[in-house]
C-alpha cells in the first residue's frame, strides 16, 4: 500500500499549472490516498474530518465533504474556496476516488492577466498590420480603378486602340470580370468598325466604277447623238437630192414631152412634103 501510495503521490505531484498549484487524491470516505506531502499519506489524514486524524479547519473539512460528495454522484468542475480556484473530478476504474486540484487565484489571474497583455499586445499589432493591409489594397484598388476609368473615357472618346493589360484580364476579381467585359466589347467595336470600314472601301470602289461607266456611257451617248446627227443631215441631204432629181426628171419629162410634139410636128411636115 505504501508503495502504491507512493506512486500515486509522485504521479499527482506532477500536477501543476504555471509551476504552482497542489494536486491531490481521496477516497471515498474522505482519506488522503495520495498527496505531494507524503506524510498525509502515510497518518490516512481524512479531509472531511476535524480534530486527530483529520484536519484543524472545520469550513475546510465541509469544503472537502461537499466536493466528495459531488464526486459520488458523478460530477465535475470547479468552484473557489479560500483564495483558490478548486477543480475535482473521479478517477475512472477506482472505487469512488476523487482527483482534487487547487491552485491560488492570484496566480491563475497572473497568468490571466499575462494572457490579456499579451493579446492586448497583439492585437494592437494586429489592427496596425490590418490598417496597413487595408491602406495597401485600397491603394492597389484605387489604381486598378483608374485604370479602368480611362479605358472607359477612352471607349466613351470612340478610341477603340485601347489596350487593357493581361494581369488586368487574368484577375479574379469583381475589377477583373469588368475589365474582360470591356475588353471584349472594344474587341467587338473593333471588329464591327473594320468590318464597316471594309463596307465602306468597296462602296467607293463601286462608287469610281459606277462614275467611271457613267463616263463611258455618256461619252457614248455623246457619240450616238453625234452620229444621229450626221445621219439626219445626211437623210437632208438625200431628202434634198431626191427633191433635185424630182425636179430635173419633171424638167426631163417636159423636155422629152416637148421633143415629143415636135417630132410629131416634123413627121407631118414631112409627109406633107411628100
Amino acid at each position: 500500500c505504501t508503495f502504491d501510495s507512493s506512486k500515486l503521490s509522485d504521479m499527482v505531484s506532477g500536477i501543476k499549472y504555471g509551476g504552482g498549484g497542489t494536486a491531490m487524491m481521496f477516497g471515498p470516505d474522505g482519506t488522503i490516498i495520495a498527496s505531494p506531502d507524503l506524510s498525509q499519506v502515510q497518518n490516512s489524514i481524512n479531509v472531511t474530518t476535524v480534530g486527530e486524524g483529520g484536519i484543524d479547519n472545520p469550513s475546510a473539512a465541509d469544503f472537502y465533504a461537499s466536493v466528495i460528495a459531488k464526486v459520488q454522484k458523478g460530477e465535475r468542475g470547479y468552484t473557489e474556496f479560500g483564495g483558490n480556484y478548486c477543480f475535482y473530478t473521479g478517477v475512472e476504474g477506482s472505487e469512488g476516488w476523487t482527483l482534487f486540484f487547487n491552485i491560488p487565484v492570484a496566480l491563475v489571474t497572473k497568468e490571466v492577466t499575462s494572457v490579456t497583455l499579451l493579446f492586448l499586445i497583439g492585437g494592437i499589432f494586429a489592427i496596425f498590420l490590418l490598417g496597413f493591409i487595408a491602406i495597401y489594397i485600397g491603394q492597389s484598388i484605387a489604381k486598378r480603378v483608374k485604370k479602368l476609368d480611362k479605358v472607359i473615357q477612352a471607349v466613351a472618346e470612340n478610341d477603340f486602340q485601347v489596350e487593357i493589360s493581361s494581369k488586368e484580364l487574368n484577375a479574379n476579381d469583381e475589377i477583373g470580370a469588368i475589365n474582360r467585359s470591356m475588353n471584349a466589347f472594344v474587341s467587338g467595336m473593333r471588329e464591327s468598325l473594320g468590318q464597316i470600314q471594309t463596307e465602306v472601301s468597296n462602296l467607293s470602289t463601286q462608287a469610281a466604277n459606277s462614275r467611271s461607266a457613267s463616263g463611258s456611257l455618256n461619252e457614248q451617248a455623246s457619240a450616238q447623238s453625234a452620229s444621229m446627227d450626221q445621219i439626219h443631215e445626211a437623210m437632208d441631204g438625200m431628202s434634198r437630192s431626191g427633191e433635185e432629181l424630182a425636179e430635173h426628171a419633171t424638167n426631163l419629162a417636159g423636155a422629152i414631152s416637148d421633143l415629143t410634139l415636135k417630132g410629131d410636128e416634123t413627121g407631118k411636115t414631112m409627109q406633107a412634103l411628100v
